[in-house]
């Protein structure tokens, strides 16, 4: 039989876990990384999006990468982590 999962817990502890990544990751490169990696986990979930990008998230992806190239990775942390922080609060709001 399958375990019940709390989601409102599972976002707590991850949204947690997060904050304590970002306190300990100082450099701009280690934030980058982690806001991608919870961008792909975000994009690659079916259960947290609900169909296409939107043209919203593709442009803004497509300007991270842009701000990446031109050696702006403070810039581009910043601009990853707050559309982490949207897209996970979007996916909170509609579950």
């Amino acid at each position: 039989m399958g375990n019940v999962i709390d989601l409102a817990e599972r976002r707590e502890a991850r949204r947690k876990a997060a904050e304590a990544i970002r306190i300990a990751a100082n450099d701009s490169l280690s934030r980058l990384d982690h806001a991608v990696a919870e961008l792909e986990e975000f994009i690659r979930d079916p259960h947290t999006r609900r169909g296409r990008i939107g043209t919203v998230v593709e442009t803004e992806l497509g300007t991270i990468r842009r701000t990446v190239s031109e050696g702006s990775i403070d810039e581009a942390a910043e601009r990853a982590e707050r559309l982490a922080a949207r897209l996970a609060h979007a996916s909170a709001r509609s579950s």
